[in-house]
């Protein structure tokens, strides 16, 4: 029996000593309650729940019986003060595979999946007015930027020895192609690279393909070998000024990371990393060699990381366990900025958390 004892005792230290230090909701304050929420999270499937309107409110995505989303507005700062949900003046989306508010917050980026159509016209892409419902008519592909010269367009570029831009304006159904001359000797950058944003002014900050798009386990990295990328890579350049010297850097992949990608802050400043580990806490870990009936059922770390735009001063806001690496992912908890920048937004549970970026 005493033996039995100082096992538990020193299970629970080890426990005690080895559980994350920043947890999800140690430091984070309940903006609306469950009972007040539309919880629980990813409750519309591949179409998210809320984006940020405004500094104070919400823009809810309620998918219907008949595959239609309709869109509702709902006030939820300051916290406690929370309104009903209000159904904004737009006619209902048929059919989405997913909506997102643009950079701009005046419209809705909306991608549709036409099944039974050729694999190249099978994915397509609209916008659609917040302010009148205004809507451009789908285009092939998927949207990937907002703004150039003032412009909708749907943006992707392709290093070969030099950085091409194909720029697909809606209306135009006839891309037209930019060569980035300004931009020599690419190094890190490979293949196609996606916009994380476009601005007015044309500048365009861009992330290049990497292997840490989706899981990526041990067994699977120890197959990839040299061909797993350990970098982000990232590109700027300015799509008005094609010949101006541009530039890429790299940002270092932590050496547990499992998947690890990033939400862009709309002030364009900073970075918040998404961070799913392979590393299992140490109780858990040592837990696996232990006959079946008394191993831990497997857990891993996961945390939030924020860096600027370059990757410095990356710091970690918080950290906390997931039951394993596909089912209870880090994106299901929807973290997101606030329009401020000061602050990350996260469902779990049912309701509606805010924390400090910093």
């Amino acid at each position: 029996m005493l033996a039995v004892g100082c096992v538990i005792w020193l299970a629970a230290i080890v426990t005690w000593f080895t559980r994350p230090r920043l947890g999800l909701l140690n430091s984070s304050v309940k903006l609306v309650s469950k009972e007040n929420w539309v919880g629980p999270e990813r409750h519309n499937g591949d179409i998210q729940n809320y984006d940020w309107l405004t500094d104070t409110e919400v823009m809810l995505y309620r998918k219907n019986a008949d595959k239609t989303v309709t869109l509702l507005r709902k006030q939820v700062v300051p916290s406690g003060e929370t309104t009903n949900s209000l159904q904004m003046p737009l006619p209902k989306i048929s059919d989405p595979m997913g909506i997102t508010l643009s950079t701009e917050r005046d419209s809705l980026r909306v991608l549709y999946m036409r099944r039974g159509a050729p694999r190249k016209s099978r994915l397509t892409s609209e916008l659609i007015s917040i302010e009148d419902g205004k809507r451009s008519g789908p285009v092939p592909g998927w949207l990937l930027g907002t703004y150039f010269a003032g412009e909708k367009a749907e943006c992707a570029a392709e290093f070969d020895k030099e950085l091409v831009v194909s720029l697909s304006t809606f209306g135009n159904r006839k891309p037209r192609d930019i060569r980035i001359t300004g931009l020599k000797n690419p190094g890190v950058m490979v293949g196609n690279v996606w916009p994380l944003f476009i601005e007015p002014s044309g500048r365009i900050v861009a992330l290049g393909d990497s292997y840490f798009s989706g899981v990526v386990k041990p067994g699977d990295a120890v197959k990839l070998g040299s061909k797993l990328s350990h970098v982000r890579s990232f590109v700027e350049f300015n799509l008005n000024h094609p010949d101006q010297p541009g530039k890429t850097w790299a940002i270092p992949v932590p050496s547990d990371a499992a998947s690890f990608y990033c939400e862009v802050s709309p002030r364009h400043d900073q970075l918040l990393w998404i961070v799913q580990s392979n590393k299992m806490p140490l109780f858990t870990q040592l837990s696996q060699s232990l006959p079946k009936a008394l191993r831990q059922h497997p857990r891993y770390l996961a945390r939030w990381m924020v860096s600027d735009l370059a990757g410095n001063n990356m710091h970690t806001i918080v950290e906390y366990e997931i039951s394993d690496l596909y089912f209870n992912r880090p994106d299901l908890i929807s973290p997101k900025w606030t329009p401020d920048g000061k602050h990350v937004s996260f469902e779990y549970q049912g309701a509606l958390y805010i924390t400090s970026a910093n």
